[in-house]
């Protein structure tokens, strides 16, 4: 299989007449596996009013790094399709002293290739408790309140590095793989990883942020949630205690709470997962590489 590379670069330039002019430099290799990021930059030589993208019939934002370099992140579902895609860049905004142009007076297209992951297959026996637990009215209640928050999306960047991961210990399901609960009663893509270490060891905060949610639930226990800015959002479920609130500021490498295995946890762990523009995402390539 390809080495995945998910980052693409796009420069797009405006002439200064009618007629707009593209250049257009295409990502080697033209790859990014299922669950991973996909980065694109575009570049132009006036000021753009805004851009925006669209990529797997999903809107895409782009947000300013400076008045001519636009940056968009997006995750790579899990359940797409392996192949070419289309990745589309819509810019608006006219250069200055051109007048009767459509507003849209730039398009480009990208093609990406999704390469096919190899996720695992879990088999997981929770007692009847447990069980008990994962009802669809429970799910989707946790669900409500999660859903929203996965969707936050912030103006301002606030992570400046590669993540860190939030707690020492093994990891015993990675992003991805298909878990079947007792005897295949339930089952679904894993949309995090879970980090067994002993029941009270800290959990670190894994980046600049904003704590957008903290509370007790029925399944995902006592569980964090951060707003990053530009769609990134990350979640810890399973804690024994959190040590932050709604609305603190917290810094990379912070102290935000212990391990634990409250609410569906069979033994002490950390689910940490990661969110990109309402995209579950695999986060430990957040800590492999930078992804600015």
């Amino acid at each position: 299989m390809r080495r995945s590379n998910a980052f693409v670069y796009l420069v797009l330039l405006f002439a200064a007449s009618t007629d707009a002019k593209l250049v257009a430099t295409s990502p080697i290799p033209e790859s990014v596996e299922q669950g991973k990021t996909l980065t694109v930059r575009a570049i132009f030589d006036t000021p753009p009013d805004s851009v925006k993208g669209e990529f797997l019939g999903k809107s895409v934002t782009f947000f300013p790094l400076d008045s001519l370099t636009y940056r968009a992140l997006t995750g790579v579902p899990v359940k797409s399709t392996p192949g070419d895609h289309e990745f589309v860049v819509y810019s608006f905004g006219l250069p200055e002293g051109i007048e009767n142009l459509n507003p849209v007076n730039m398009k480009a297209r990208l093609t990406v290739t999704v390469l096919k992951a190899d996720f695992k297959r879990d088999t997981i026996s929770l007692p009847k408790p447990l069980m008990s637990r994962l009802t669809s009215q429970n799910l989707t209640k946790e669900a409500k309140k999660l859903g929203p928050k996965f969707r936050t999306v912030s103006v301002q960047k606030m992570w400046k590095t590669q993540f860190l991961m939030p707690v020492q210990g093994t990891i015993t399901s990675p992003f991805g793989a298909y878990r079947v609960y007792n005897d295949g009663k339930m089952s679904w893509p894993h949309k995090g990883v879970d980090i067994a270490a002993p029941e009270r060891d800290s959990i670190l905060a894994c980046a600049d942020g904003v704590v957008i949610l903290c509370e007790h639930m029925f399944i995902h226990g006592n569980t964090i949630m951060m707003d990053h800015g530009h769609g990134i959002v990350s979640v810890y479920c399973h804690l024994r205690d959190a040590a932050v609130k709604v609305d603190q500021r917290v810094r990379r490498g912070s102290f935000i709470g212990t391990i634990g295995q409250t609410g569906t946890a069979t033994g002490p762990h950390l689910h940490w997962g990661l969110s990109v523009g309402n995209v579950r995402v695999d986060p430990v390539e957040w800590v492999e590489r930078n992804i600015d």
